[in-house]
């Protein structure tokens, strides 16, 4: 009973991440776009970043476009973590969780990617996305380590 209390509280964690960064972008995007005020206090920043990796390449006007992707991206990660945290308990939570974890690095593998490609990595970006993908990783060789497997 402990160990799936843990397995919850690690998949609950992500669930609440994703959805934080999910709705700090959400804010963000819409306070670029002139939906909120400028002035906005609760926001990423992450426009403006991706607006700046991108000018190098004569692409800034897509930003919102790519920040729109990659909330929902996001948004779909935080889904699938909350959906995972209420299967445990259940025979085999392994494929939820699995899910989740897959969307969610997967998105972040993509980042490291386009860090590379943009030569973001000079900025530390890469560096950031690195350590969310070997926490993403750790939680999900400790879920791995306390889920019992049926056979």
């Amino acid at each position: 009973m402990r160990t799936q209390q843990l397995v919850r509280v690690l998949l609950l964690f992500w669930a609440l991440w994703f959805t934080v960064v999910t709705l700090t972008n959400l804010t963000d995007l819409l306070a670029g776009v002139g939906l909120l005020p400028a002035g906005f206090w609760w926001k990423s920043g992450n426009l403006g970043l991706i607006s700046e990796a991108l000018q190098p390449v004569g692409l800034a006007t897509l930003a919102p476009v790519a920040l729109l992707g990659a909330l929902l991206w996001q948004g779909l990660a935080a889904i699938l973590f909350f959906r995972a945290t209420a299967a445990v308990g259940r025979s085999v939570p392994q494929r939820d969780i699995l899910m989740a974890y897959l969307v969610g690095t997967g998105l972040f593998l993509v980042y490291i990617v386009i860090d590379e490609l943009l030569l973001l990595y000079l900025k530390g970006l890469e560096s950031a996305h690195l350590q969310i993908v070997i926490a993403q990783l750790a939680t999900l060789a400790v879920i791995e380590l306390f889920t019992p497997r049926s056979r």
